[in-house]
């Protein structure tokens, strides 16, 4: 019986291992998604334990 058990516990361990470290598939973020991400980046709540990151400096041509 302690042998079936780990041998589950080895299997399972694996499966785990194997969808981890499987290729994800990549999906753009939304862009109600990449405003929230602004947000957390650079608008800062006045009780933030860490400062705004400053805005990005425009590029221009």
């Amino acid at each position: 019986m302690t042998a079936l058990i780990e041998r589950q516990r080895h299997d399972a361990a694996t499966e785990r291992l194997r969808l981890l470290l499987a290729e994800q598939p990549h999906h753009p973020a939304t862009p109600g998604e990449q405003a929230e991400q602004r947000h957390l980046l650079y608008d800062a709540d006045p009780d933030a334990t860490t400062p705004a990151f400053p805005y990005p400096a425009r590029e221009t041509p």
